[in-house]
């Protein structure tokens, strides 16, 4: 009689691991997106105009897994409150214009990536707080220089020489 129930527990444990192991390599093929997004993110060179791409593409993920892992017992949760949990801290940047500056001032993505990535009905919010941001951190500190100045040529003999005549004709 014990036998029969050690030879049922082991059969039941080797089910139990492999439905683990299963689930181990879905959540694990699942993450490597999310590695990917940590590498590309990381150095010297990342910079806070990445924030938003890379929390727009991890959102993606999540809404991919959602769809795909819906019936699924172990992954439909995990999906769903990673996405939860993303999403409070998109939602969080909004506290600050410094994400949306960053991307906007990026010359790689401009406008361009808010006016083709973001919900349409989001854009005019963006396009305020960056006006706002503008306008309260850096207008004022705008410096307007000269465009004879900032553009002139090194001084040599001839340009000075150069000067003089040109400043006789004025005269004249």
């Amino acid at each position: 009689m014990l036998s029969d129930y050690s030879a049922c527990n082991s059969t039941r444990t080797l089910r139990i691991c492999y439905h683990l192991r299963k689930d181990f390599e879905k959540l694990q093929s699942f993450l490597f997106c999310f590695y990917d997004a940590t590498l590309s993110t990381e150095s010297r060179g990342a910079t806070i105009e990445r924030v938003f791409p890379t929390m727009d593409f991890l959102l993606e993920q999540f809404e991919d897994g959602k769809k795909k892992y819906k019936n699924d017992i172990f992954m439909g949760p995990c999906c769903n409150s990673g996405w939860k949990k993303l999403d409070k801290y998109y939602i969080l940047t909004e506290r600050s214009p410094v994400y949306i500056a960053a991307l906007v001032l990026c010359p790689q993505w401009k406008w361009e990536y808010i006016d083709n990535n973001w919900p349409t009905h989001w854009i005019p919010s963006a396009k305020s707080q960056m006006q706002e941001f503008w306008e309260s951190e850096y207008q004022s500190t705008a410096i307007s220089v000269p465009l004879a100045t900032a553009m002139a040529p090194p001084q040599n003999a001839f340009r000075q020489w150069q000067r003089i005549i040109l400043s006789k004709l004025i005269v004249q």
